[in-house]
């Protein structure tokens, strides 16, 4: 699995990630100066969503920012419990064919994803 530079400040904010990082089960994904380009672009698509929800300034930002590390790196699938924010703005950008990567909600979370849409 991947782990954004992102990820890795939120969490921080409320305790060490150092535990999460030393298993060795991530690979790191730094934000670059592309990322940033496609997040502005992103971002313009959709300003008019964030503002008219009242959705944090800064959770929209960090969102936007993380759905244009997935785009720029090819991910297929991005996985939160963050159904309000992360997740509606992925769907967003998934209907207007701006985004390739698909969310998976831990409050919805369905194996079939995984299997073309075969249950188990």
């Amino acid at each position: 699995m991947i782990i954004s530079s992102i990820v890795a400040s939120e969490y921080a904010q409320k305790g060490s990630i150092g535990d999460i990082i030393d298993t060795n089960n991530f690979i790191t994904s730094d934000f670059n100066m592309v990322d940033g380009i496609l997040a502005g672009e992103f971002s313009n698509v959709l300003s008019g969503e964030s503002s008219n929800t009242g959705d944090s300034r800064i959770a929209v930002k960090d969102d936007i920012k993380l759905l244009a590390q997935c785009s720029n790196n090819g991910m297929d699938y991005i996985a939160t419990d963050d159904s309000s924010t992360l997740a509606k703005y992925t769907r967003r950008l998934n209907e207007l064919d701006k985004l390739k990567t698909h969310v998976i909600t831990m409050n919805n979370y369905d194996i079939s994803i995984f299997n073309g849409g075969q249950t188990a």
